[in-house]
């Protein structure tokens, strides 16, 4: 039997554009033996971005808030949800399935967070077991950075 795997992570200001660089691949990584680089043109994301760049969407995003006070230098800027199960689940479900299960994946996530605070939903394909970064912006329901 197959267990979904969920994993959630806060970052701060300074994480954000090696996050980028990890789900977009902008550059190898060393210290990640797992990316078989070959097959990474097999990665995709769910959500469209408005923006090029993660740290520019979440500064937008912040900046649609227009929250009174400053935002303090040692907040948590970006909350990261990694998606999978086990390797034997995506083989036996299949491409097409595997794609499906990260879609609603990313609906359910983007319900539950808010559309507007969604950055990315990078799968990827490209390492031992499929999974996916669901990146969102930590915003409380009355409109705070939390």
């Amino acid at each position: 039997m197959s267990t979904l795997v969920l994993h959630m992570s806060k970052f701060k200001k300074d994480a954000v554009r090696g996050i980028q660089s990890h789900n977009r691949r902008e550059r190898e990584s060393h210290s990640n033996p797992d990316i078989d680089y070959s097959r990474s043109a097999g990665n995709y994301d769910l959500h469209e971005s408005t923006s090029d760049s993660y740290a520019q969407a979440i500064q937008n995003r912040i900046d649609d808030l227009l929250m009174v006070k400053a935002v303090r230098k040692d907040a948590v800027h970006l909350c990261g949800l990694i998606v999978s199960s086990d390797k034997s689940f995506f083989t036996r479900i299949g491409k097409d399935e595997t794609r499906r299960f990260f879609e609603e994946a990313t609906t359910y996530l983007t319900d539950f967070v808010g559309k507007e605070n969604v950055i990315s939903a990078m799968v990827h394909m490209d390492e031992k077991t499929p999974h996916m970064h669901f990146l969102h912006v930590p915003v409380t329901p009355d409109g705070r950075l939390s």
